[in-house]
């Protein structure tokens, strides 16, 4: 079990000791598997309750974990405390810093447990008592082999890394090799930005200035996504190479590809985007002639920040599903955010109104059993509630909604996601919205909701019901009957799917999780 701390990580060192056997060979140890889990094991690590250790090692290229991947865990008598990893690139390197506060004393197995990369090397290992400066970690500079290491899950081995920095890799125009969703390889110019890492076809009728400027505004939206949720980076593991070398950034891939399930694609909980070449054209067209985007990359990565499924929706009611209204709000609030989507007109925005009007439709004549049963109706009205309440409450409420859901259980049944959703949005609005989902919107919620809400805000103050704003005439949009390619999902058990979704698809009520 790993729980994670915000402490403050010191003493980061930036000086790689060099091999004893040559300034050039480095020992590390490999692990390579095929599938599955693999993970390195120290057993027999003696940890005193009540210290501070700090851990580190260095990864042989670039390295970031997910919540499949833990680097390090610790296996004993009690939950270990471990903080969320820190991590700075250096010469090919990637050094990873922990604290790790044990809560009992005894002997514990150190454990670096990989999921996203079927080959991992790692070495330069150690587990330092704060108090005294003594590391509990045996062999970590691997002068001894393989002696106190071993594996689970894959093939161990002995390795020499020969080269200690990697040739400069700028990623601003340079090919690349990236594996699409299907498994087919396509070459692809690469363009780095803060966040976020755009592959287009490599062409000479784009200006690499303009293109700079898209992914910009594409890293803007990018972290619009990750402050709403509060979440750790999704993260799908390696899909780039430039001859045959890989593990080259760990930054989220936006790619234009010739072929994918649709006019865009987005991994569900994890980072990765594919759009068609045509959607590519059309966004840098636009972006030349100052207008909007259309906002395919900012739908998309509601796809890749979708966490919820398991806390706001049911497997009991497989008509109520939300994700389809969180990639178009909060795909139209990112696009805002980063400057790239703002008036009417545009596809997204446009679809977005056809969400407010659903929802005022809907507080006229309230009937839970439209939402229930709705389908992509029924997310239109959610997804108009959102907005409502972003309105109402201020622009803050959408963070603390999220941030807030972040902490909620599971839901067993339609119940207990309605439930989740009316605390959710209580706590981010700091008022008893009881009433308000119950009376006003008819939502059937357990009573055991108003007493969780009774007791942290009071007595339930009536909500009125909302005087939406004036109608404006959005033009018809044609839906696309396209429909998604499934891909088996590799984490059904944490309830997320790794399944690139059709946007066109889930307008007309696909399913996702």
């Amino acid at each position: 079990m790993k729980i994670h701390l915000n402490t403050v990580l010191v003493g980061l060192s930036l000086v790689f000791p060099l091999a004893a056997n040559g300034a050039n060979s480095v020992p590390v140890l490999r692990l390579t598997k095929k599938s599955g889990y693999g993970r390195i094991v120290q057993e027999k690590i003696q940890l005193q309750a009540g210290r501070s250790y700090q851990f580190k090692c260095r990864i042989w290229g670039a390295y970031r974990s997910d919540h499949t991947d833990h680097v390090p865990e610790f296996r004993g008598p009690k939950p270990v405390m471990v903080s969320r990893p820190k991590y700075l690139e250096q010469d090919g390197w990637t050094l990873c810093t922990s604290n790790v506060h044990p809560k009992e004393s005894g002997s514990y197995s150190l454990v670096m447990a990989t999921w996203n990369w079927n080959e991992f090397e790692v070495t330069q290992i150690s587990l330092v008592d704060s108090s005294s400066g003594e590391d509990v970690v045996r062999n970590g500079t691997l002068n001894q082999g393989l002696s106190h290491w071993n594996s689970e899950g894959g093939r161990l081995t002995l390795s020499q890394i020969t080269s200690l920095q990697r040739p400069r890799i700028t990623l601003q125009g340079q090919t690349v090799s990236y594996t699409r969703f299907d498994g087919a390889k396509e070459e692809l110019s690469a363009y780095r930005g803060k966040n976020i890492l755009l592959l287009i076809p490599p062409t000479s009728n784009t200006s690499p200035t303009e293109i700079r400027r898209i992914v910009g505004k594409l890293d803007k939206s990018w972290a619009y996504y990750r402050d709403l949720t509060g979440r750790g980076e999704p993260f799908s593991g390696n899909r780039i190479s430039i001859n045959g070398q890989n593990r080259i950034t760990v930054l989220p891939t936006l790619a234009a590809v010739e072929a994918t399930c649709g006019a865009g694609c987005g991994l569900v909980g994890y980072a990765g985007i594919e759009v068609g070449r045509g959607t590519w054209l059309e966004t840098y067209r636009n972006h030349l002639q100052r207008k909007e985007t259309r906002g395919v990359f900012e739908y998309e990565m509601g796809r890749n920040f979708w966490f919820y499924g398991h806390i706001l929706q049911s497997p009991d009611t497989p008509r109520y599903h939300l994700a389809t209204a969180f990639a178009t709000i909060y795909g139209y609030l990112a696009g805002v955010t980063a400057g790239s989507t703002t008036q009417p007109g545009n596809e997204l925005v446009d679809w977005v109104q056809e969400y407010r009007d659903a929802f005022n439709q809907y507080q006229k004549d309230p009937d839970f059993a439209r939402i229930k049963n709705g389908g992509q109706k029924g997310e239109k009205i959610i997804g108009g509630l959102w907005l409502h309440l972003g309105e109402k409450h201020g622009p803050e409420f959408h963070q603390r909604f999220f941030r807030a859901a972040n902490e909620l259980p599971p839901a067993i049944n339609l119940q207990a996601a309605l439930s989740n959703f009316v605390i959710a949005s209580s706590i981010a609005a700091n008022t008893n919205l009881y009433d308000f989902f119950s009376v006003n919107l008819k939502y059937p919620l357990p009573r055991e909701t108003r007493k969780k809400l009774g007791q942290r805000f009071g007595s339930v103050i009536p909500t009125p019901i909302w005087n939406p704003p004036p109608k404006r005439t959005a033009p018809v949009i044609h839906q696309s009957t396209t429909n998604s390619s499934p891909n088996e999902s590799i984490h059904r058990r944490r309830g997320m799917s790794l399944i690139p979704l059709n946007r066109h698809t889930l307008r007309l009520g696909g399913r996702l999780e």
